[in-house]
């Protein structure tokens, strides 16, 4: 990857995490944990992002008889 199209992912990421803090602030007043949640994962520690971890559990599709799979 040459030099410009590094500084261009970079500026990319850069404003996508700064639109998932916008959006854990608007979320706030609806769904208080999950937006705390988000927050956490988009906010850096010591100049780098925390593991992500999944927000919300994984749902589990229902069988043919609409029982769990």
């Amino acid at each position: 990857m040459n030099a410009n199209a590094a500084e261009r992912l970079d500026a990319i990421l850069a404003t996508l995490v700064t639109a998932c803090r916008v959006l854990a602030d608007e979320l706030r007043p609806f769904i208080p944990d999950a937006a705390a949640r988000i927050a956490g994962q988009v906010t850096p520690v010591e100049e780098s992002l925390p593991s992500a971890n999944p927000l919300f559990p994984r749902l589990q599709e229902a069988g043919p008889r609409g029982g769990h799979a």
